[in-house]
């Protein structure tokens, strides 16, 4: 049976799953989500800036920093 998900995707659910069941913490848990959400704004950031829309870039910046405080 094929699976629905791409096996990095799966398995970041994975460890993200495992994580808010395991640590009682919802401060490591949300370090977690901060982290994963920063490094998808990096991405979109870059490919942002490779396209020359930095404007927009500079803006994802932004919004990954204010969740990387949270």
């Amino acid at each position: 049976m094929p699976d629905r998900f791409p096996p990095s995707s799966s398995l970041l659910f994975s460890v993200i799953l495992f994580s808010a069941a395991v640590v009682p913490s919802v401060n490591l848990f949300s370090f977690l989500l901060a982290f994963v959400l920063r490094r998808l704004n990096s991405g979109l950031l870059l490919a942002n800036c490779h396209r020359g829309g930095y404007g927009k870039g500079s803006h994802r910046l932004k919004v990954s920093f204010l969740a990387w405080e949270l």
